[in-house]
């Protein structure tokens, strides 16, 4: 059902009112639906409702917003006025380095689902959820935005790659779930992260 209301909200998009359209624009780049988006900058889904029927921001919305995602532009969020990220911000890290990462990388897009690459899943899983031979579209991540119901593709400093989700983090680790209950998460120290993507997207041949 959740997928579904996205899907018509998007064939809608350009008849929403401009508040609707840009709080729409947020979710679709950073690959969240109303309810995760609600739940990830602190609010609750009724009160995002509550902003879509509005022709303004509060203050109060508007930095929840900008404290999980700086790289948004305050005065676009605001007004609708100039671009939607800041330009000291635009730039993600450059993920060439995930040809050396003994990952193979697909070129190819999905519309609606902006990524920062594509990538063959081989021995590196999360089954069921992630398999072997997957696609996965995957986004630069920043350790402080860690959100612990996502996956993420982490890159080590010696190249190797691996699926996981992330259960917490702090300012020298990272806390990675192994996927079993009866095994404690291990850490990892942000200075052995060559690369820390999160999985935006999964898609497999039938």
């Amino acid at each position: 059902m959740g997928q579904e209301k996205r899907s018509l909200d998007q064939a809608n998009a350009e008849n929403m009112p401009p508040i609707q359209q840009r709080l729409y624009s947020l979710m679709e780049y950073f690959g969240q639906s109303k309810s995760e988006f609600a739940q990830y900058i602190g609010t609750t889904l009724n009160v995002l409702n509550v902003y879509y029927k509005r022709q303004t921001l509060s203050r109060v919305l508007i930095d929840k917003i900008l404290t999980k995602f700086p790289e948004v532009s305050p005065e676009w969020l605001a007004s609708g006025e100039g671009p939607m990220l800041l330009e000291n911000k635009k730039e993600r890290v450059d993920v060439s380095f995930l040809t050396d990462a003994t990952v193979e990388r697909i070129p190819m897009s999905v519309p609606g689902i902006p990524c920062d690459s594509f990538v063959k899943v081989s021995g590196f899983t999360f089954e069921p959820i992630i398999c072997n031979g997957d696609i996965i579209g995957v986004r630069q991540q920043k350790f402080d935005t860690i959100d612990p119901a996502k996956f993420y593709l982490i890159i080590t400093e010696d190249g190797a790659p691996m699926v996981k989700r992330i259960v917490a983090a702090d300012e020298e680790y990272i806390y990675i779930s192994t996927g079993e209950t009866q095994i404690k998460p291990f850490k990892l120290a942000h200075a052995n992260v060559k690369g820390l993507f999160r999985i935006v997207f999964v898609g497999r041949a039938i």
